[in-house]
């Protein structure tokens, strides 16, 4: 039998022993132990799943893609269902879970000192390197997922704005001026991210 070419980012004869399947949702080869993705990493299919809807939920009550077809981002989701949002361009995982895109109130002095120990504080998806972000990461994160249409999740879905790293505030799409620096908004939250 002839071994025909993998698609981009995928295992196949010679990298890994195929089962033949391919995974119905990233179109990965797989294997009796992991799943390469189609941007080049390893993962264990009884750790993380995909799919391509854009709604933030399912009906089934599973959690559901919010990347859909961005070029940029990819959903991380666990068996558990808590999602992640990794930015291929930055090589960033967000936090993109309605559980842990933590909200904070209004802000106040020990807003960042809040944030940071939350982050600090925070095992999601298994792992506990988790950071506040800088402010040109929210900032970007924020504008690009506008542009890709991608869909970033909140605990309260109004969020108008989130702490950044120096304790600066960026804007949230709910704001008048989505990923800009916002000196008195009304409450924020905080999204936490690591580097994959």
């Amino acid at each position: 039998m002839e071994n025909s070419p993998s698609a981009p980012g995928t295992t196949s004869g010679a990298d890994a022993q195929s089962t033949g399947d391919a995974d119905p949702t990233t179109g990965a080869a797989t294997t009796a132990d992991a799943t390469t993705t189609d941007h080049g990493e390893t993962t264990d299919p009884a750790e993380t799943s995909s799919s391509t809807s854009a709604d933030a939920s399912s009906s089934s009550g599973e959690p559901a893609e919010t990347a859909g077809h961005s070029s940029r981002f990819e959903d991380v989701v666990t068996e558990s269902g808590m999602q992640a949002l990794l930015d291929l361009e930055t090589n960033l995982l967000w936090v993109n879970d309605v559980n842990a895109c933590n909200p904070l109130g209004a802000p106040s002095d020990d807003t960042p000192m809040i944030a940071m120990q939350y982050c600090n504080d925070l095992v999601f998806q298994g792992l506990e390197d988790w950071r506040v972000p800088s402010t040109e990461e929210a900032s970007e994160l924020i504008t690009a997922a506008l542009d890709e249409g991608v869909d970033l999740v909140y605990q309260n879905p109004g969020c108008p704005a989130v702490i950044t790293m120096g304790g600066t505030a960026v804007q949230t799409h709910n704001g008048e001026m989505p990923g800009a620096v916002d000196a008195m908004p009304p409450s924020l939250g905080v999204r936490c991210v690591r580097m994959q």
